[in-house]
């Protein structure tokens, strides 16, 4: 992942470009599509506050922990057991502390 907003374009050398490009696949835009991926991230944004704002009073107790943590559980014993992806990869001799460390959840229940 690149660590600056500047994209390297190899069509026409160095460009300096919006952060929302850099986000974006790492791809760099046509300049009629940027205002697209403004105004959509734009919407966005103002969506999520009204689900935030709409729900910010609810209240969150010990039974909401326990089921997110059944879920993690559910999360990580496909990811361990049916995710072709990862028996690929552990396969092919990758590390699982480099493979699983990024996906699995930090607490599950099961």
């Amino acid at each position: 992942m690149l660590s600056s907003p500047y994209i390297y374009d190899l069509n026409k050398g160095s460009t300096k470009t919006c952060l929302l490009q850099h986000y974006i696949w790492n791809a760099i835009l046509e300049a009629e599509k940027i205002d697209f991926f403004k105004q959509m991230a734009e919407t966005f944004f103002d969506a999520y506050r009204v689900i935030i704002e709409n729900n910010k009073d609810l209240s969150f107790d010990q039974k909401d922990i326990d089921y997110k943590y059944m879920l993690h559980g559910q999360w990580a014993q496909w990811i361990l057991v049916e995710d072709e992806g990862t028996r690929f990869g552990l396969d092919m001799g990758i590390h699982p502390d480099a493979l699983l460390g990024p996906i699995l959840p930090p607490v599950a229940k099961f």
